[in-house]
């Protein structure tokens, strides 16, 4: 955030608190981001910046896209994205909020949430159990094996440095994690495996590579030991492979330092004299 959308103004009197600016809304969804973004931001994981978060959570619900999803929905992806405390938008590439026609010609959109392989890696990583998550996919013509000795599961891959990972047939995907108390962990998944794994959401659909890539973690982290975060973010994925209409996460609250947020489109005279009505109306 650059000092033009930043603002940290001490209140008057001992309790103190910190006002941020956040991007004015563009659509209904993010209006109603907007007014609740204190509530969201309530919920986020204490290790994740909350301004920063208030700020993505902004961005990203003022897509244009998501002009024409109902507003509760863009919401709800708001609310759990939060919740699983994971930075949306193109930017971080860890979660994204998606429209998705309820059926198809019907013009019913509803936004949803939809959690990339980067993003499983980042939940990973926050475990404490692994050291690093590696994954990718194996194209038709290159190197590829797996064995199991004496010594555990091993792997091997070739990768053509000319492939186009865009256009050219995955045969195979996979993931390897370092675990933090030494050896690894591997997971590897069939073309059958993929298809099966494959929906028709915009995510395959716009970059079938990164969502092939993200099919061997899911797999994968069914046998790691899960934060809360974890678990939530593959419930969130299954409701969406099977067509369940997403619901708010609810989850213990957290305490944080108090802190207020506003948006851009509000100015100081303004805020002042909604305060001062709302004082009056009190």
């Amino acid at each position: 955030m650059t000092d033009d959308t930043q603002i940290i103004q001490p209140a008057k009197g001992p309790q103190a608190v910190e006002v941020r600016k956040l991007p004015p809304p563009t659509n209904s969804g993010a209006e109603l981001v907007g007014q609740q973004i204190e509530r969201l931001i309530g919920g986020v994981p204490g290790y994740v910046p909350r301004d920063e978060m208030a700020y993505a959570l902004m961005v990203a619900a003022n897509e244009s896209e998501l002009a024409k999803c109902s507003a509760p929905s863009v919401l709800i992806a708001a609310h759990n994205c939060a919740r699983i405390g994971l930075m949306p938008g193109k930017l971080y590439g860890y979660a994204f909020f998606v429209p998705l026609e309820k059926r198809r010609g019907s013009g019913d959109f509803r936004a949803e949430l939809w959690i990339g392989y980067p993003g499983y890696i980042e939940l990973s990583s926050r475990n404490g159990y692994l050291a690093s998550v590696e994954c990718d996919c194996v194209f038709e013509g290159e190197e590829f094996r797996v064995w199991t000795d004496e010594n555990g599961k091993h792997m091997l891959h070739e990768p053509n440095l000319g492939r186009d990972v865009y256009r050219d047939r995955i045969t195979q995907a996979y993931c390897v994690a370092q675990l933090r108390s030494g050896g690894s962990m591997i997971e590897v998944c069939t073309r059958s495996q993929i298809d099966n794994a494959k929906r028709s959401t915009p995510g395959w659909k716009q970059n079938e590579y990164e969502m092939a890539r993200k099919t061997p973690i899911r797999r994968a982290a069914k046998r790691w030991p899960k934060t809360r975060e974890m678990a939530l973010a593959m419930a969130i994925d299954d409701n969406l492979e099977t067509g369940t209409d997403s619901v708010a996460i609810q989850v213990p609250p957290r305490v944080h330092r108090q802190q207020t947020f506003k948006t851009l489109g509000v100015s100081e005279t303004d805020l002042d004299t909604l305060t001062e009505r709302k004082d009056t109306d009190g």
